[in-house]
């Protein structure tokens, strides 16, 4: 499979197999090891995390497969869409939630899996990487 993400820039999201989409934080060009840096992980330009790695776990353009597992790129939600919100508290896992907006690299969510009228206005912060679609 071909994966090239020497094309990427500052700022644009990859998808990974480990934590789901990823933004971009900084590129080292002077490493010829792992260049790419997002705040969880670097990679190489063809998406392996070790250059011993047989196959890339971070794609510039993911396949279906990988889309369907962590929902669609950060940015594609509206508000009012149903997401799930992994929990902070161990073994607690998703939590069901619809979206309200996107500010400082954090998703809102209201409160309770309350949509925008019976939130009555709380709203919840999550980690980017904590937010996926909510498939029935």
């Amino acid at each position: 499979m071909k994966n090239d993400l020497s094309e990427l820039r500052v700022g644009d999201w990859l998808a990974t197999v480990q934590y789901g989409w990823l933004q971009i934080k900084n590129i080292h060009y002077n490493n010829n090891i792992h260049p790419i840096q997002t705040n969880h992980e670097y990679f190489t330009f063809d998406g392996k995390t070790h250059n011993y790695d047989k196959y890339p776990t971070a794609f510039a353009n993911p396949p279906q497969w990988l889309i369907d597992i962590i929902g669609p790129k950060p940015c594609d939600f509206k508000k009012g869409d149903k997401v799930l919100v992994k929990s902070m508290l161990e073994g607690r896992g998703f939590l069901r939630r619809y979206f309200s907006h996107e500010k400082d690299d954090f998703y809102y969510c209201f409160n309770n899996g309350a949509d925008e009228w019976a939130a009555n206005g709380d709203i919840i912060q999550w980690p980017k990487h904590h937010v996926t679609t909510w498939k029935e």
